[in-house]
């Protein structure tokens, strides 16, 4: 067999082995590839600061007779009430959430009230514990003491709390928040906000 011959039949040869070491050295860098994918997907989501939606839920005892309300000696019984809120995680420092209140007889007639609005929270990221200061605004509807069915008005509301996570996906959370109406004589009960609430975060 001449030389020529011979080099075509080692060449041949090579050809498949050749193809399966390139087979092979692809399967490897794929396996890293979604290693490193998966890695990073499980870094994410313990990530309590990471970006994201998130839905919670809140009791809240509200607390009348503060600001403007106690100056003008208006009467507004203390009442318990709830929230449910959605929002977004931007950044480590910073989330913005809608949230609806409900104010369960709050007025002296036994009258419920509602707070509906957006607020921003600013975060200090601290791992498990994350402190925050909120300040937002929204349409207040309330029951005025000594006037006639339930009066809206623009509320601002600010405060602060802290979100305790359980798990990567879940805290508990406590807030202290004051809100003011600025007008329709809703000025006239202010009211302190304490919740303590659950969020889940996707």
């Amino acid at each position: 067999m001449g030389l020529p011959r011979l080099f075509l039949l080692s060449l041949l040869l090579a050809l498949p082995a050749a193809a399966q070491d390139g087979d092979d050295v692809e399967a490897a860098e794929g396996d890293e590839a979604e290693e490193a994918e998966e890695s990073e997907e499980v870094a994410r989501a313990e990530d309590t600061s990471r970006s994201g939606v998130y839905l919670a839920l809140a009791g809240h005892a509200h607390l009348g007779n503060f600001g403007s309300a106690g100056a003008k000696g208006v009467k507004v019984d203390n009442s318990a009430g709830g929230s449910a809120r959605i929002g977004y995680r931007a950044n480590p420092t910073l989330a913005v959430e809608f949230m609806g209140e409900w104010l369960a007889d709050f007025g002296d007639q036994g009258d419920d009230g509602f707070w509906a609005g957006v607020s921003a929270k600013g975060y200090l990221p601290q791992g498990r514990f994350q402190p925050y200061l909120l300040l937002g605004g929204g349409l207040m509807q309330a029951p005025v003491p000594g006037k006639p069915g339930l009066r809206e008005s623009l509320a601002f509301r600010f405060g602060g709390g802290i979100d305790v996570y359980v798990l990567p996906q879940v805290a508990l959370f406590f807030e202290g928040v004051y809100v003011q109406p600025t007008w329709n004589d809703v000025d006239e009960v202010a009211y302190g906000s304490v919740g303590l609430g659950a969020m889940y975060r996707f």
